[in-house]
């Protein structure tokens, strides 16, 4: 039970977060989130990555339809430019 509910805070932050607000970590408190959508550039389905840049954990979350003006990357995208993009942060769901 415990994971859905830190599955939920994060989901909660990371809607926030691309609506423009500044969220604080579930984890640390901290209001330093960050997101990265990537996806398919014609169906806009793909994944989204969201994460802290002060304590380093996150969620990646699957399936999920990438809003328009998102600056999704594509999913062909090279993987050191993902790496540069997306820290490799603990998934912590």
């Amino acid at each position: 039970m415990k994971k859905i509910e830190t599955l939920k805070k994060w989901l909660s932050v990371a809607a926030s977060e691309v609506e423009g607000n500044e969220p604080r970590c579930p984890s640390c408190a901290e209001t330093s989130i960050d997101y990265q959508y990537v996806g398919n550039v014609s169906s806009h389905l793909g994944y989204l990555d969201v994460w802290c840049t002060a304590c380093n954990t996150g969620v990646h979350v699957s399936r999920v339809v990438v809003p328009e003006k998102s600056g999704m990357l594509p999913l062909d995208t090279p993987d050191e430019i993902l790496l540069e993009r997306i820290p490799d942060f603990k998934n912590v769901f």
